[in-house]
């Protein structure tokens, strides 16, 4: 309240906007800083996620309409207005609760012990990643925080994660390399798809991998994890890692070859389990 009255008066006062302007100027940035906090401090998870900040604007337009019919209910019923508002307050505020926790950051709920993320994958859930090659054949890969509530504590790995709802598989992909590199893939092909027990985890899931080139042009930056780097292929056996993601890397640098490439952003079958 305090920044959003603090910019309103700016505004109106030293800018000369209109009040009707200036209140939606003020009103937008405390939605966003509201979702900034939401994700740095609130759910812990540190990237900022275009598809949860248009979530986030439509839960608060959504609590806005329980507390306008509320309020007028309410009052209609013979309260007054005012501690009408003040009740209504509470049912927008439950409304806002409930898609923060149950839609927006759904994945993201922090538990109480570790401070972090609890990533691991849901049964049935699909999961993917990306192999992203350098011309000398190195991969991208990150390297997990070493924390044991989550998914792969300490190993490297190559970037990926959940498939959200009405995703496709490549589109979460993209998304979620995206979120943890700062790189955006554009030419992503179809590379293997596993079933997580033949990979090694307990829990049941697909993991689709995709391959892509690294441009050279677009900087990457650790979004998520301890490290991200490109690595040798060379110096994949030293590595703390799963096994698979040697199989999944030399499938990368057969495809990789002219004659071994596959048309852009074609999802083919799941691999027989």
């Amino acid at each position: 309240m305090g920044i959003n009255t603090g910019l309103l008066f700016v505004l109106v006062r030293y800018m000369g906007l209109s009040v009707w302007i200036s209140t939606l100027i003020s009103a937008e940035a405390c939605t966003v800083l509201r979702y900034v906090l939401n994700e740095s401090w609130v759910f812990g998870t540190k990237i900022l996620s275009r598809k949860r900040l248009w979530q986030y604007h439509a839960a608060n337009a959504s609590a806005f309409v329980v507390w306008w019919v509320a309020t007028n209910a309410l009052s209609k019923a013979g309260m007054n207005y005012l501690l009408a508002s003040v009740l209504a307050v509470g049912f927008s505020t439950g409304v806002s609760m409930v898609s923060n926790f149950l839609w927006i950051w759904r994945h993201a709920s922090v538990p109480a012990t570790s401070g972090q993320a609890d990533v691991e994958p849901k049964a049935h859930g699909p999961v993917a990643g990306i192999v992203l090659l350098r011309p000398d054949g190195a991969a991208l890969l990150q390297l997990r925080d070493d924390i044991p509530s989550i998914q792969d504590p300490g190993i490297w790995v190559f970037p990926g994660g959940h498939i959200e709802a009405g995703e496709s598989v490549v589109e979460g992909a993209r998304r979620e390399f995206l979120e943890e590199t700062a790189y955006r893939c554009s030419n992503l092909r179809h590379l293997v798809t596993l079933a997580s027990r033949d990979a090694g985890y307990e829990r049941d899931f697909e993991i689709t991998f995709f391959w892509d080139q690294f441009d050279s042009r677009q900087i990457t930056q650790c979004r998520e994890g301890k490290a991200l780097e490109f690595i040798g292929r060379s110096m994949a056996d030293s590595l703390p890692r799963r096994e698979y993601l040697t199989r999944v890397w030399d499938l990368a640098l057969a495809a990789a070859k002219p004659s071994g490439e596959s048309p852009p952003d074609r999802e083919r079958p799941a691999a027989p389990r």
